[in-house]
């Protein structure tokens, strides 16, 4: 059975200036270089190969859906992760869209992991014992776990596919969605199909939804390895030590996520691993009013 099965199981449930008045101050644009191990260390760390040696990544669209908190609050961290993913150029689906990342917030976290995890462990194992033993471990803030697997893009289907059920809500719609995927020259690559994401509440402290929203981004979009020790310049720090953490996702993450997103997708994981630090080394930032 599929992990899709599974959660259906367990959760059924801005007047122009004056044209004698001065024009806006436009921003200096400063170009920084960045040191070139610190920007290994980082993807070293964030970049996590699929089985079949490359790093996945999501195909034009996603869905989200978000279960355990209030529809205002569900929908915040929709919009977020919405928004984190428009940046990359990847769609958001329509409101009704089956979720490909489904979040589920709640105070059994450790008892949905385990449920998951003893019923379908061969759909969950083809992306490695190891994530699924860390899939299991109790008392983490955010656990997560997807598939993944090695195609074009007109194979792509979903493990959440069919699940959508009350108190999940899906993402804004998008403008120009399109359901639809386009094989590119036969090659192939490593594509996310689904992701499932549990929030402990009881785990996560003082931590605000507007933070959370951010790591949860970052997770879904990057596919991090799990239980690895984040970059402290990164949003996925935030549970290593909340008090100096960065509470949004920062410049070398929306870089890395730029760089994971534009990257030769029919390379290996080595290659692209470069790639992105390539993508990084430099990066540019806006000074002046806002």
């Amino acid at each position: 059975m599929s992990l899709s099965v599974s959660i259906a199981i367990l959760l059924q449930a801005i007047a122009p200036q004056a044209a004698t008045e001065p024009g806006p101050v436009k921003p200096d644009i400063v170009v920084e270089a960045r040191n070139e191990a610190v920007i290994r260390d980082f993807v070293k760390r964030l970049a996590d190969p699929m089985p079949t040696h490359q790093l996945p990544r999501w195909d034009r669209q996603i869905c989200t859906g978000v279960i355990g908190l209030d529809a205002a609050q569900a929908q915040m961290m929709n919009d977020r992760i919405a928004q984190v993913a428009n940046s990359v150029h990847l769609r958001s689906g329509k409101p009704g869209c089956s979720p490909t990342i489904l979040i589920v917030v709640s105070p059994q976290a450790d008892a949905v992991a385990k449920s998951v995890a003893d019923k379908y462990p061969i759909t969950l194992r083809r992306e490695g014992s190891a994530r699924l033993d860390r899939f299991r471990q109790p008392k983490q803030p955010v656990r997560w776990i997807g598939t993944t697997y090695e195609g074009a893009a007109t194979n792509a289907s979903s493990a959440l596919n069919g699940y959508f059920k009350d108190g999940a809500l899906p993402s804004a719609a998008s403008s120009g969605f399109t359901g639809s995927a386009t094989r590119i020259n036969e090659i192939t690559r490593g594509i996310v199909s689904s992701m499932l994401v549990i929030v402990d509440p009881a785990q996560i402290g003082s931590v605000k939804l507007d933070a959370l929203s951010d790591y949860v981004a970052m997770v879904a979009l990057a596919r991090p390895g799990l239980g690895r020790p984040a970059p402290t310049t990164s949003i996925l720090s935030l549970f290593a030590d909340a008090t100096v953490a960065p509470r949004s996702i920062t410049r070398f993450d929306q870089d890395y996520l730029s760089g994971l997103y534009t990257t030769s997708p029919n390379h290996d994981a080595s290659w692209q691993a470069s790639s992105i630090a390539r993508s990084m080394k430099t990066t540019k930032k806006q000074d002046g009013p806002k």
